[in-house]
């Protein structure tokens, strides 16, 4: 009967200085989240001025919570964003709020 070998995983981890944690009433964090959505049928309309509409829209929704855009592009059918976000903010409502917000007014912009 063969025993089996005891494996041991190490993982390096990377010291985060306490500058880059966020820090709130009652907590320090570092919530980041890689949101990426597509367009319907992935379809390439998110070029020229409509990316730039995107862009800018995502900007402002982002600017009036407390969410703190690390990382985005807007590619031609597709959108990835990173973000850094307060605990009370849940994933899902910070999907509904900037693909809401992008979608309403870029609809209201471009309506062809």
């Amino acid at each position: 009967m063969n025993a089996a070998p005891n494996i041991v995983i190490l993982l390096e981890t990377k010291e985060i200085p306490i500058e880059n944690y966020r820090k709130g009433a009652h907590a320090v964090h570092d919530i980041k989240y890689h949101i990426v959505w597509v367009t319907k049928y992935r379809y390439n309309v998110l070029q020229g001025d409509i990316a730039m509409c995107i862009r800018t829209i995502i900007r402002e929704a982002r600017m009036s919570y407390v969410i703190k855009l690390l990382k985005g592009v807007v590619s031609g059918n597709h959108i990835h964003l990173l973000l850094s976000t307060p605990p009370k903010i849940a994933p899902s409502k910070l999907a509904q709020l900037l693909k809401g917000k992008s979608s309403f007014k870029s609809n209201r912009n471009f309506q062809n």
